[in-house]
């Protein structure tokens, strides 16, 4: 997957319409994905991709991945949790 979403990120600057019509894909990534390297990389691709029509989707997404990671924290990887969720808040920060 490390490898498929690298490919994605290279394509952006050449389809980035097409990118913009998948964002709901590329978010999806972030949901099947456990790996944090790979959701990190698919949620900054997705927040670089937003447009008009994706930006209430997206948030909502933001939103309940924050969420999501609060009920994770008690498990052993707080320290990974806390940083993802820095992260989200930080993608969230950009597009508002």
């Amino acid at each position: 997957r490390s490898i498929v979403i690298n490919r994605i990120i290279n394509l952006k600057s050449k389809h980035l319409k097409l990118l913009e019509e998948n964002i709901v894909e590329i978010l999806s990534i972030v949901q099947e994905s456990t790996t944090h390297d790979i959701r990190w990389k698919a949620l900054e691709l997705a927040t670089d991709l937003i447009s008009s029509r994706s930006w209430d989707e997206v948030i909502k997404f933001l939103l309940t991945e924050i969420r999501n990671e609060a009920k994770a924290e008690v498990s052993e990887k707080i320290e990974i949790t806390n940083e993802y969720r820095a992260f989200i808040i930080s993608r969230i920060s950009i597009i508002t």
